[in-house]
């Protein structure tokens, strides 16, 4: 009876080191997959497309991880909130949210991550950046009261609103970026991160260009905009990457000219920030479609030294020091 209780003891604590072994690697194999633990900083890429629905992309949407937790959300696209947890990342770990500006495929998803919120750890509060407003579309501030506020669309999330003195984990604090033409915005999350920001023109919606610096990685976003009046250049030269929005080609004209940088604009404005690497998003069919002739143009003397990324809906782009050349 001894041996037989001692043999089942053996095989009792083989089983646990066998089931220990197995979620030790599953959690090696998790952390593997997430984007954050490929580098220090890196950028995801949750949506790399437009409004249509027949591009099979994600809207526009990023994620900048840093040191190994997913620290800034850029645009909240339709299929965003499913991508952001396809990447394993947490919401309590979000420092801000940032929009270039709020056309519908490139904010309609914030309810999906406030609703979802409700099922998370996050006890601080957010602070969610963008643009001034006009008869077109509402300001950050103004735009989350009528998504959230008592009137609003999901008025049962009120209590999520700065406004409000209703019992919350956390509150939305809205920062409506609004300055002079020729000025960058500029202000701190704390002693690592520092965000830029710049009017841009994007046909008559209010737009922002913004600068994310990390410790000493940069990385500017165009977001849809023709850059007419070279605003972007404002923000600065010299970056780790800048992700540029190509949702046309050359040949584009009409209205879809006075809302987005044609190829040859792309590539002026690379030339002008010289950014050790160029990546491209929020494609449309037509880009798409138009894509070998637009890399032919983009490969000409201005940038085809810069390596050129097609932005993928998931993929995960590392930044490193190293990157950087003297």
């Amino acid at each position: 009876m001894l041996e037989f209780k001692r043999k089942l003891n053996c095989h009792l604590m083989l089983a646990k080191l066998i089931v220990a072994l197995v979620l030790l690697l599953t959690s090696i194999q998790i952390y593997a997959d997430i984007c954050g633990s490929r580098a220090h900083i890196a950028l995801q890429v949750l949506g790399s497309g437009g409004p249509e629905l027949t591009d099979e992309l994600t809207s526009t949407s990023y994620l900048i991880w840093y040191a190994g937790k997913a620290k800034l959300l850029i645009d909240t696209g339709p299929g965003s909130s499913t991508n952001f947890e396809k990447a394993k990342a947490q919401f309590e770990d979000l420092d801000a949210i940032l929009y270039t500006h709020l056309h519908a495929d490139h904010s309609s998803a914030l309810p999906g991550f406030i609703k979802g919120s409700y099922f998370t750890s996050r006890d601080s509060d957010l602070m969610v950046f963008g643009p001034n407003g006009n008869k077109l579309l509402p300001a950050i501030d103004d735009f989350l009261v009528r998504m959230f506020g008592s009137d609003g669309i999901y008025p049962y999330l009120a209590d999520m609103l700065s406004s409000t003195e209703d019992s919350s984990s956390f509150k939305l604090i809205p920062i409506v970026v609004s300055h002079k033409a020729d000025t960058a915005f500029a202000t701190k999350l704390n002693k690592n991160i520092q965000l830029k920001a710049i009017n841009t023109e994007h046909g008559p919606i209010p737009a922002l260009a913004w600068r994310i610096d990390i410790e000493d990685i940069s990385i500017i976003f165009t977001g849809d905009t023709t850059n007419l009046g070279n605003h972007i250049q404002l923000l600065g030269s010299e970056v780790d990457m800048l992700v540029a929005h190509n949702a046309i080609p050359q040949k584009a004209d009409g209205i879809a000219a006075t809302l987005h940088m044609r190829p040859s604009d792309i590539t002026n404005l690379t030339s002008a920030i010289n950014p050790r690497q160029l990546l491209l998003s929020h494609f449309m069919r037509r880009s798409i479609e138009s894509r070998d002739q637009i890399l032919s143009f983009l490969s000409n003397e201005h940038v085809k030294r810069i390596p050129l990324i097609i932005a993928e809906d998931m993929g995960c782009y590392p930044l490193f020091h190293n990157d950087k050349t003297d």
